[in-house]
């Protein structure tokens, strides 16, 4: 989508307490124990690419999307995924999968509903 040659990209994971803004999307207590986790992947010339990717799909991204989302992933679960719906430019609700993190593993109903929304089957 980007083209953009990579030069690195830095992760941390580390325990911290839920913010009101956090535990709000958690649907927990402010101050609960959450694990957070925050990736920053830069070009070769050290400027981040994944902030410049979120502004790209919320400002000018204009194509169709669909998203299914694994109610059971373990890796982004559901509040990441929210987030990520509300930054895709007219992005529509998201369908929800009894699926984990790989929901292409269940295909057929996902590519259906995909191909319906966008007009494609009755």
């Amino acid at each position: 989508l980007l083209d953009v040659r990579l030069g690195g990209a830095t992760q941390t994971i580390g325990a911290a307490a839920a913010s009101a803004a956090d535990a709000a999307a958690l649907e927990i207590p402010e101050g609960s124990p959450v694990l957070r986790c925050e990736r920053i992947t830069e070009d070769a010339d050290g400027v981040e690419v994944s902030r410049a990717a979120a502004m790209w799909w919320a400002t000018e991204f204009s194509g169709e999307s669909f998203m299914a989302i694994g109610v059971n992933d373990p890796v982004l679960g559901e509040p990441v995924m929210n987030m990520m719906h509300k930054i895709i430019k007219g992005c529509p609700e998201p369908m929800r999968v009894e699926a984990g993190h790989f929901v292409q593993e269940h295909g057929e109903p996902i590519a259906r509903a995909a191909l319906q929304a966008w007009g494609l089957l009755p």
